[in-house]
């Protein structure tokens, strides 16, 4: 609930040593990094936690144990996929920043995108349901997240190139 006076205390601590440059392109990267957090909140509210309730209140173990479903502990797990998304989709934003820090290309990325599918996969099939329909809904847009961060990855390269030739 404080967040936003916070970041505003921080911005107005930051701002003053800024040139417009620099205050240009840190609008940008929080608009970048906020669109991806909200796009992953989004996602999990809307498409992972309706999916999982429905799995969880069908769940049963045998017919003398009754689900009883507890409000607190509903929104706590509501609270916890949807963030948990949210920071999972920062996955471009993570892209961006480290192929910024010269620490992976796009290259790399795609040189070892079969090995990211096989572990979206199998991180989709320990996190989901033991159907084939919710590891799907996990996994696809993990591996468009990956298909992403190439991209990010190669805009971020880009401006690296810019940097060095000036």
């Amino acid at each position: 609930i404080g967040s936003p006076i916070f970041f505003y205390q921080l911005w107005a601590f930051i701002a003053p040593a800024l040139n417009m440059k620099e205050k240009l392109r840190t609008f940008g990267h929080t608009l970048f990094i906020s669109f991806f957090f909200l796009l992953g909140v989004s996602f999990g509210y809307m498409i992972l936690v309706p999916f999982a309730v429905q799995f969880f209140t069908q769940f049963v173990i045998a017919d003398v144990i009754a689900n009883e479903f507890d409000i607190n502990e509903y929104f706590t797990s509501v609270s916890m996929w949807t963030l948990s998304c949210g920071v999972l989709f920062q996955i471009p934003v993570a892209s961006f920043f480290l192929t910024k820090l010269e620490l992976i290309t796009p290259s790399w990325l795609r040189s070892y995108w079969r090995q990211a599918i096989v572990a979206i996969m199998v991180m989709a099939a320990v996190l989901t349901p033991p159907d084939p329909v919710s590891q799907v809904l996990i996994a696809a847009p993990l591996a468009l997240l990956y298909q992403v961060a190439i991209l990010t990855s190669k805009l971020a390269l880009r401006g690296v190139d810019k940097s060095k030739a000036a």
